[in-house]
């Protein structure tokens, strides 16, 4: 099937931060409510206060809309996870706590997970879920080699197959939880289910006394 004809638009850097956070907002809030095919540029333009003109000139297509929307807000992700990460002295608690503000994040946010989904949906070319194709995910693999390069974790696969276990295991649990909308909380279990997950990527050589100590920077 042909891909879409992409119109030119403008530098979005030129964009009023204001309005585009507004077009931001109101692509998440009607996405992630209805597919894209559903919802008009007009209906964007009301519910972000700005003109249509504005919608076609800098963004030009849904696609566009929805993909600047979902970056923003995983941009928040981002934020959280690189947050934590600077706070904590053992390598186990930095990723335990990664995991946790992962699931807190999209438990908290679960039109985030939608919004993904229809990114998935839209576009059959994608070659990764939109969950792990963000700037959280780079945070969470260098952590990951860092990892391996301690001794920390298995170096039996390499770095890539072993966030692809780590991220599977979450957004596993965002679309099956999350995203249809139990009741039961998986953020208030993470440290229990991050157990079961270390002991899968861990080194079954490396003792509980080393992983006390500080990871290296």
């Amino acid at each position: 099937m042909a891909r879409k004809k992409v119109l030119p638009t403008l530098d979005r850097s030129l964009l009023n931060p204001g309005i585009q956070r507004r077009i931001e907002k109101a692509v998440l809030d009607l996405f992630s409510d209805r597919p894209l095919s559903q919802v008009s540029f007009g209906e964007i333009a009301k519910a972000a206060n700005t003109s249509l003109q504005t919608i076609y000139r800098y963004y030009g297509s849904k696609e566009a809309l929805l993909s600047a929307s979902l970056e923003h807000w995983m941009g928040q992700l981002t934020a959280n996870v690189k947050g934590h990460l600077k706070g904590v002295d053992t390598y186990r608690e930095r990723m335990q706590g990664a995991f946790y503000v992962v699931l807190d994040y999209f438990e908290a946010h679960p039109e985030v997970a939608v919004l993904a989904q229809h990114a998935i949906s839209n576009d059959s070319e994608l070659e990764r879920d939109p969950l792990i194709r963000q700037e959280y995910s780079k945070v969470l693999l260098a952590e990951l080699e860092n990892g391996q390069r301690q001794g920390i974790l298995n170096k039996a696969v390499s770095s890539d197959i072993l966030f692809d276990y780590f991220a599977g295991i979450f957004i596993r649990l965002v679309q099956s939880n999350i995203l249809r909308g139990s009741k039961e909380s998986i953020a208030a279990q993470a440290n229990d289910l991050f157990d079961l997950l270390w002991r899968a990527i861990a080194d079954p050589s490396y003792t509980s006394t080393e992983q006390a100590k500080p990871s290296a920077s």
